[in-house]
């Protein structure tokens, strides 16, 4: 979110199409509210994702992509990936210490940083797995003061729980 202006910009392609696939399922009558996303979506678009969408696709293809909201899913995330060794990396470095519980950084947003960057590597289930890993990357000394199984449980049942998704409206996506 924007601080100036208070709208909801997502700079992150898998955060962008999770929230587009969760308001196009959101309507009862699903396929006509999809279609409707669908055609309108190249509208949210800023920076680099509107360069892309203005310039490197023919008419051809743009048109295609304003008929199904998977196919433009597919489109964002197929052009706008993260390298995923780069991604890898971070998942690896990331830790959750003493120092940042001293400092009262809240451990959902870390949790959040874990499944994003988990998005990114194409791990999508949250069953007990990608829980497990999580609750590694929490230093040791913490790991005793919270219940694993049943909090991280809470937190993984559904990836696109966290508040940053849960605002209203769809937001832009914004590439700098």
């Amino acid at each position: 979110m924007n601080a100036h202006d208070e709208r909801l910009v997502h700079h992150d392609a898998y955060s962008f199409t999770q929230r587009v696939q969760a308001m196009s399922s959101n309507d009862p009558n699903e396929d006509c509210y999809g279609l409707k996303l669908a055609e309108r979506l190249h509208e949210r678009f800023a920076g680099e994702a509107l360069n892309w969408y203005t310039y490197a696709l023919n008419q051809h293809t743009r048109m295609n992509l304003q008929h199904n909201i998977e196919l433009w899913c597919s489109a964002l995330e197929e052009q706008f990936r993260f390298a995923p060794e780069v991604e890898l990396t971070k998942l690896q470095a990331l830790k959750y210490t003493v120092q940042d519980a001293r400092e009262d950084r809240n451990p959902v947003d870390f949790v959040q940083i874990a499944v994003v960057l988990g998005n990114h590597l194409g791990i999508q289930s949250p069953e007990p797995s990608p829980a497990w890993e999580i609750y590694l990357l929490f230093d040791v000394n913490l790991r005793r003061s919270i219940n694993a199984q049943q909090r991280l449980r809470q937190l993984l049942t559904s990836w696109t729980m966290f508040p940053k998704l849960r605002m209203g409206g769809m937001g832009e996506f914004i590439l700098r």
